[in-house]
């Protein structure tokens, strides 16, 4: 299923592909972040950077991980109908720098 199928789902009622495709995105970005850390040790800084549903990625991943300092996002989109990946639910808690 493409993420614009996912996306209409979630709209019409159906979150589930949605929240999966969401989750297993927010795994890989976890999975990367513990083999950088093994690999090269904890990093000083993280800027995590993101457009459209790459901007609620990045809102969901700083909140998750209080060592990103730095995040640029544009454009999250609301995905209300998604409370648990809604990004405006997390933003308050990002500690990380916003520009």
């Amino acid at each position: 299923m493409k993420p614009h199928e996912r996306l209409e789902n979630l709209r019409s009622g159906a979150p589930e592909p949605y929240l999966a495709m969401i989750e297993g995105s927010l795994n890989d970005y976890d999975m990367l972040l513990a083999h950088a850390n093994k690999k090269f040790g904890p990093p000083k800084r993280i800027l995590v950077a993101g457009y459209s549903m790459g901007a609620q990625i990045a809102v969901l991943f700083a909140a998750k991980h209080k060592e990103v300092t730095h995040i640029v996002t544009m454009v999250p989109p609301a995905a209300q109908c998604a409370n648990a990946v809604a990004s405006i639910n997390y933003a308050s808690t990002v500690q990380a720098q916003c520009f």
